[in-house]
């Protein structure tokens, strides 16, 4: 049930923020709404890039899942290839 609470109000949220609005010439990302779950998003990945390591700066040509860092099997990694 608080799932679909949350969902409500997020679609309120988003709703509230694209009402018909004649003087309002920005695009429906531009809004305040948009703008702070983006914020919210980047913060949240930032965190958990310090939390986890930067995955572009591991000095490996092995193929490992991000979470675990679990080395890929030669044929997983043949089948990406």
């Amino acid at each position: 049930m608080d799932g679909v609470c949350t969902r409500n109000k997020r679609i309120l949220m988003e709703t509230s923020d694209n009402a018909d609005n004649p003087d309002d010439t920005k695009h429906h990302e531009e809004k305040q709404t948009k703008q702070k779950n983006f914020q919210t998003r980047i913060r949240q990945l930032v965190e958990t890039i310090d939390d986890m390591g930067n995955p572009f700066k591991e000095d490996t040509s092995d193929l490992y899942t991000l979470d675990t860092k679990v080395v890929m099997s030669p044929e997983v990694i043949m089948s990406v290839n």
